[in-house]
């Protein structure tokens, strides 16, 4: 199936109106079967389920009847791991991981163990060593780098579309470069990160920092040409979100101020 939560080539036949539909896949991936059936819909912003090889296996499977082409695979090997370590849990089949609130820093060397990784977030917790990623095909990677950790070993990465990197010390942005495949990049928890750097990336279309980040990129006018979407990372004031979206070229004249009390009605 196509990894992206909506195409033109889904159409939708049956649905629980609960913002969730059954659909005809008619622009399946490689290995897809036209008009197979997946579920798609408000609860499947990662891509669609696969459910059946057709309409016709799919009124079989309410029947009992078995699919005859259904992929074989293990639900256990395709599964999202939620983890606070990584552990003998990781098998072959496992594409998405995230690890949180580890005691100590992560060692990243048993993600081996898991040839078909696309998604890794280090979620308040930092590896000190991202050599063991540079040979998965990783594509959405989050992480907190430890102080002698950088970004080297993801050099040259031909499938990293997204990075989110935090460091309370100074990292070298410059691998960022030679990433061809990079079309989201989060700096806003980077201490002091080169932003000139990121007039050498055309192909970013989105990117995150924090309001001093973002006052600097405006002030030294290097605000990336080709940006689809920008986030103001932090709780900044109205103020400063209208102040960026003037510099990214957005009318904000029709931006809404409301002030007053709430009274309590009770």
């Amino acid at each position: 199936m196509r990894r992206c939560s909506g195409h033109p080539g889904w159409l939708p036949f049956a649905t629980w109106f609960d913002g969730n539909f059954f659909a005809v896949d008619l622009a399946p991936a490689a290995d897809g079967r036209p008009g197979q059936v997946i579920e798609v819909g408000r609860d499947f912003n990662d891509g669609p389920r696969y459910v059946a090889s057709s309409v016709t296996a799919w009124l079989g499977q309410a029947l009992g009847q078995p699919d005859p082409h259904a992929p074989q695979q293990s639900g256990e090997d395709s599964r999202q791991l939620v983890v606070s370590a990584l552990d003998e849990r990781l098998a072959p089949g496992v594409q998405a991981i995230h690890l949180n609130d580890a005691p100590s820093h992560v060692d990243v060397v048993p993600l081996s163990a898991t040839p078909h990784l696309r998604r890794l977030h280090l979620n308040r917790c930092a590896t000190t060593d991202l050599s063991p990623v540079a040979a998965l095909p990783v594509e959405d990677l989050a992480i907190d780098l430890a102080p002698e950790a950088d970004l080297t070993p993801l050099a040259r990465h031909p499938h990293l579309a997204s990075l989110a990197v935090g460091s309370e010390t100074p990292i070298d942005l410059a691998p960022l470069r030679t990433l061809p495949a990079l079309r989201s990049l989060d700096l806003s928890r980077c201490s002091t990160p080169d932003l000139a750097l990121l007039a050498d990336l055309p192909g970013l279309r989105y990117l995150a920092l924090s309001a001093t980040q973002w006052t600097a990129l405006i002030a030294a006018d290097l605000l990336p040409a080709h940006l689809a979407a920008a986030r103001l990372a932090g709780a900044p004031p109205l103020t400063a979100a209208l102040d960026l979206l003037a510099a990214l070229g957005v009318d904000t004249s029709t931006a809404y101020r409301l002030s007053g009390t709430v009274e309590d009605a009770s």
